[in-house]
């Protein structure tokens, strides 16, 4: 039987991939969502309402080789020697900006690490969600996910790479006309601050909870599926780093698996299946336009399709209980 026992004292949990609550962030790291392991309750008119918050911070993050750096430097440092190049400027920026940019990835470079600025700053998270699940049935189930969230950018300042007798006259006047050459271009690099309503998601789905099943304690199931609306903000492609609270404005549907095991009344596992497939969009987006650039600060502007593919989970537990009463 499942009902733990008054004089149950002691509780050993041992995770395998996760924990009695599991969390995952998706690959763009700052949405974070969460369920509680274990299946839907199979009980006709049932509401059960869960809420989750987190929060975090840190200024440190891995680059594409997989090396700790600064959570702005995450793309590597900020080549700007060819952040000009082939780029189709707005009517906003001054034919000396341009001339100037158009100069500077002229230049030959006597040094690998000319023209490059390597970024540093600090990044906050403050989020949560509200769930709330009805069974019209004793085994189906309808609900709703509602998240929440704050992001902010704080301090990203910069140090200029380029060694002292590298540093050419058109270099310098670059890095006098930096912040005037972005705002033309209509980017910020000042700090940024986000909040509002995450990607809400709507699901339907069938629970089966059995008791005292040939010797077992019990086995549950429960199969999910649903939609992500996309509709959290996408990312302000103006704020040089901002990012998109949510999945981009990208739609999606997904399917899950739940399925627990308890043997006799002392153990007990589970497991959990999901698959979010991301539904393709189009979207006015910052381009890299030469081979030498990198980093956040890119002046293309274009319109691109972008596939974000399948994101899945895996996630499971093992657990021991154990009564004193019983010595």
């Amino acid at each position: 039987m499942r009902t733990t026992k008054n004089n149950l004292i002691m509780s050993i949990g041992l995770l395998l991939f996760g924990g009695t609550e599991f969390c995952y962030a998706h690959a763009q790291l700052y949405r974070a969502e969460s369920y509680h392991f274990g299946t839907q309750f199979e009980r006709k008119k049932l509401l059960t309402v869960a809420t989750m918050g987190s929060y975090g911070s840190t200024n440190s993050g891995k680059n594409g080789d997989g090396n700790t750096t600064n959570i702005l430097n995450i793309y590597g440092v900020h080549k700007m020697h060819q952040v000009g190049k082939n780029v189709v400027h707005g009517t906003g920026v001054s034919q000396a900006n341009i001339d100037l940019m158009n100069t500077l990835w002229g230049v030959i470079p006597t040094d690998n690490d000319y023209g490059q600025l390597e970024f540093s700053g600090s990044f906050y998270y403050t989020g949560g969600e509200a769930t709330l699940t009805y069974n019209p049935t004793d085994e189906f189930f309808i609900g709703a996910t509602f998240p929440f969230y704050q992001i902010q950018t704080k301090n990203p300042t910069y140090i200029d790479k380029t060694p002292a007798d590298a540093k050419n006259a058109t270099w310098l006047a670059f890095l006098a006309n930096f912040d005037t050459i972005l705002t033309q271009e209509g980017l910020d690099r000042t700090a940024s601050t986000q909040s509002g309503a995450g990607d809400i998601t709507l699901f339907a789905g069938w629970t089966n909870n059995l008791d005292d099943v040939d010797g077992l304690d019990f086995i549950d199931t429960t199969v999910t599926a649903g939609l992500l609306l996309g509709n959290a903000d996408a990312k302000d492609e103006g704020k040089i780093f901002a990012f998109a609270p949510g999945y981009d404005k990208h739609k999606g549907i997904f399917i899950s698996l739940d399925f627990a095991l308890g043997l006799h009344e002392y153990a007990s596992f589970g497991f959990h299946l999901k698959e979010l497939f991301l539904l393709k969009r189009t979207k006015t987006l910052r381009m890299q336009s030469a081979a030498g650039q990198n980093g956040f600060i890119k002046l293309g502007l274009g319109n691109a399709e972008i596939d974000r593919g399948r994101i899945f989970e895996v996630g499971g537990f093992f657990k021991l209980e154990y009564s004193l009463a019983a010595m």
